[in-house]
Parts: structure tokens; sequence; C-alpha cells
């Protein structure tokens, strides 16, 4: 058995099954509910929105950071909304 699941490991068949797996998992593009999508993400963009503007207040963030943050910040509203980040591969019916 160990040395049945050591080649399961090492061959190419594990590393795309597990690849698969991963994309076609729809909560790798969205939140999951729960405390992810109630607490921390909400504390995490009030986070970064402070830190933008106590960083913009002290003139200490250069145009390109400041619109990196604005965008990380529209990131995390569209994932507390219940919105995709990316594209999850869609699976087959048959």
């Amino acid at each position: 058995m160990a040395i049945g699941w050591i080649h399961l490991k090492r061959s190419n068949l594990y590393s795309s099954e597990a690849d698969i797996s991963v994309e076609s998992n729809p909560w790798n593009y969205k939140l999951p509910p729960g405390y992810n999508k109630d607490a921390l993400y909400p504390l995490l963009l009030a986070e970064l929105k402070i830190l933008r503007r106590l960083a913009m207040k002290e003139s200490i963030i250069s145009d390109s950071e400041k619109n990196e943050l604005e965008s990380l910040e529209e990131k995390f509203q569209t994932l507390l909304n219940g919105g995709y980040l990316g594209t999850p591969r869609r699976r087959m019916d048959h």
C-alpha cells in the first residue's frame, strides 16, 4: 500500500487531478460563507481603507500604490457582495 501511495504521489496523474480539483472548486473564486464573509474580510477591507487614507494624508504613497490599494478594495467589495474573482471552470454535465 505504501508503494502504491508513493507511486501515486510521484506520477503526473496526481498533480493533474489536484489541479483540476482546485480549478473547478467555485470557493477558490468567491468567499465561503461564515466568518470569512461576515467578519474577516470586512475587517480586512476596513483596515485597507484606513491604511490607504493614512498613507495619503502623510504623503507616503505613490499614485501607482494608491491605485493598487483602490483595486484591492474593489476586489474585496466584489467578494463581499457575493461576486467572483477570476473565472472558475464550469463542469460539463453529461
